[in-house]
């Protein structure tokens, strides 16, 4: 990661530039006990293993890429809209208030463990997903309010690096049957339409992309299919409305967009017939290595914006950084694994036969064998693999638990 994604391999600024650096990390999602259908064990593994790839790769991207501010773009909990949802067979509904809220919490602490505070640097986590409130008329005010309460206002716009960064909770936005769940973002879009100021270019960040035609094409760095499909069902919808669509571009009037949700990377132009302009939005890679891509990845921006800079000027750079291939890593474990077993049992099957002094034909020299002797080339061959494990297994656990 560290060698391809150093700021200097790929900014482009004029000499004597000192840029703002952020990183933007989509869909972290973190999984539970409801995300797969599987075994307590297998469960606990899962969730042990994707934290840990993702704090691994958290503590790497601040302590080798120092980005100086970090955003993520919603989908925060895998089951954070759900945790209200669940049955409880306790007698009274006070302790069935505490037991929720005591979840909530747990999974709430389990992100800020994963996602710790890099010293000296600017976390935002406000931006919600499907996942953590629901979509459009799913979203309650209920879910809506605790998310606010524990991670922060879910629309809101930040000045960094002489931009606006504009998080715009698109799913509350999209909600029709409740006008306090939208109301605090369409205010904010109001607002926004009246204070445009182009000395700060704004940049928009939405967890549900924008709306685009049906078969799109997503551009070379998409891994799966070539385009994002529109498509709805139960508490999401791959794409916001058209309509929603366009007067958020048109209100917000960015420079840039960036969106999460889809968890593979996508490119698309967008236009803007009210200002007769186009603006690129990027979907950006799961942060996750449980989200059904093989390679996850994070988002840098470089931003370079110094008063004076003339209004047609490039302020903002990106570029895709791609993460470590978990699932080959552990590929390469068992084949190892497999490696190392056929060795040892070569290195038994050969010792044997020069004992025994068997024929040379492969076909003949196991099955001439006596069968006192198989049992004993299995039982060396299972003690070997098990004295290796004892060596082997403490330096991983340390080296797991230790980065």
């Amino acid at each position: 990661m560290v060698n391809h994604c150093m700021w200097s391999q790929w900014e482009n600024w004029e000499n004597g530039a000192h840029p703002y650096r952020v990183a933007l990390i989509g869909d972290p999602q973190l999984v539970d006990k409801g995300t797969y259908n599987r075994s307590f064990i297998l469960t606990a593994l899962t969730n042990f293993y994707t934290d840990k790839y993702m704090k691994r790769n958290w503590k790497y991207l601040n302590n080798q890429l120092h980005p100086q501010s970090l955003i993520f773009l919603g989908d925060l909990l895998d089951g954070g809209r759900d945790l209200e949802m669940k049955k409880y067979r306790i007698s009274t509904l006070e302790e069935q208030k505490i037991l929720k809220k005591t979840r909530w919490i747990k999974e709430y602490r389990r992100f800020d463990d994963v996602f710790f505070q890099p010293p000296g640097v600017k976390v935002i986590s406000t931006l919600p997903g499907n996942h953590d409130i629901g979509f459009s008329d799913g979203v309650t005010l209920k879910r809506l309010n605790r998310f606010r309460a524990y991670f922060g206002e879910s629309s809101s716009s930040y000045t960094i690096g002489n931009h606006t960064f504009v998080l715009l909770d698109t799913i509350s936005l999209s909600n029709t049957v409740n006008a306090q769940v939208s109301k605090y973002t369409k205010q904010l879009l109001e607002d926004l339409k009246r204070t445009y100021n182009q000395d700060y270019p704004r940049i928009l960040l939405s967890h549900v992309p924008l709306f685009r035609p049906a078969n799109t094409p997503c551009g070379p760095n998409r891994e799966k299919n070539t385009s994002i499909k529109l498509e709805r069902g139960f508490e999401y919808q791959n794409v916001i409305l058209p309509n929603l669509s366009t007067i958020v571009l048109e209100n917000v009037r960015p420079i840039a967009v960036f969106s999460g949700d889809d968890h593979d990377f996508c490119e698309v132009k967008h236009t803007v017939y009210k200002y007769d302009t186009t603006v690129i939005e990027r979907s950006i890679k799961s942060f996750s290595m449980a989200m059904g891509i093989r390679q996850p990845g994070v988002q840098l921006i470089s931003l370079y914006n110094p008063s004076g800079k003339k209004a047609y000027e490039q302020t903002f750079q990106t570029k895709m950084c791609l993460l470590p291939k978990q699932y080959s890593i552990f590929l390469y474990y068992l084949m190892t694994f497999v490696i190392t077993s056929f060795l040892l049992f070569m290195y038994r099957y050969i010792f044997m036969e020069k004992e025994l002094q068997l024929p040379k034909t492969y076909t003949d020299r196991y099955n001439q064998l006596p069968r006192h002797l198989r049992s004993k080339a299995l039982y060396h061959l299972l003690s070997d693999i098990f004295n290796i494990a004892i060596l082997i297994l403490p330096w991983y656990l340390y080296l797991l638990f230790r980065y």
